[in-house]
């Protein structure tokens, strides 16, 4: 079986249209699908239009619905789909169509064939964006390869595919700000990147907006590195170093001019 985990946030217009491309997809290839569909706490009518696709498609494919009670983030709404997966395959992807189903087969084939090959990212090999938010990306890109001491955080995206034989680990790497990514960067042991056509987008904008992007890098950089205790150690070391100081000039001050303290 095949789990597609499917965030979705006010994403009325595009569900519809994906539920019947994943459908045409099983179709074709004769999968065994299993479609879980996650309502990151829209304000929308979203979470009727999850209920309705999968009343359409009852008889069709597997298809689980998930509310979630408010907005966590596409990384927890995914990690909730994640947790409920049965498949053996398991492919994450977005609700906005920019990730084209017609890739899932290569993705799957890659899972599937190459024993060693567990995790799967699928890049946009176009990306378009404006030219401030693409200075924003380089920049943070150039931070967290400073402080991550690699560059495989170039190379994520939240259309990707891995093995299930994964979610074991995950159920330990539970953080309050759970990054998907930095998991994968730290227990992922092969992992396949392939490339894509994404098309433009056809509804509405996307909610990834700068903001989100530099709070990512921030959460990677304190779960991936050890960064965090670098600093705690200084810190210590300081205070250390100037209790010491302080204990000295107090005795200094006794013994050398007889000053009580």
């Amino acid at each position: 079986m095949i789990s597609i985990i499917i965030p979705a946030f006010n994403s009325n217009k595009s569900l519809f249209i994906l539920a019947a491309q994943l459908k045409q997809l099983k179709k074709r290839h004769n999968y065994n699908l299993e479609i879980i569909f996650v309502d990151d706490g829209s304000t929308k009518n979203t979470w009727n239009v999850i209920k309705k696709i999968k009343k359409l498609n009852s008889n069709k494919f597997k298809i689980i619905g998930i509310k979630l009670d408010k907005n966590y983030g596409q990384h927890y709404a995914q990690l909730a789909g994640i947790d409920n997966a049965k498949g053996k395959i398991i492919i994450t992807m977005d609700d906005d169509l920019q990730h084209p189903t017609k890739y899932i087969p290569k993705i799957f084939k890659e899972l599937n064939n190459k024993k060693s090959v567990d995790l799967v990212y699928a890049l946009d090999k176009n990306i378009s964006r404006n030219p401030i938010r693409i200075l924003f990306s380089l920049i943070l890109k150039t931070v967290l390869k400073f402080f991550l001491g690699n560059d495989k955080f170039d190379k994520t995206s939240s259309f990707c595919g891995f093995k299930s034989s994964l979610k074991k680990d995950m159920k330990k790497y539970r953080f309050s700000n759970f990054n998907l990514d930095s998991f994968f960067i730290n227990y992922a042991k092969n992992i396949k990147n392939i490339y894509i056509d994404s098309p433009p987008r056809k509804f509405g904008k996307t909610n990834y907006s700068t903001s989100k992007l530099f709070k990512t890098s921030f959460d990677l950089i304190f779960e991936s590195s050890n960064l965090p205790l670098k600093i705690s150690n200084f810190v210590g070391i300081l205070f250390s170093l100037v209790g010491i100081l302080i204990f000295l000039y107090v005795v200094l001050e006794f013994y050398i001019y007889g000053i009580e303290v």
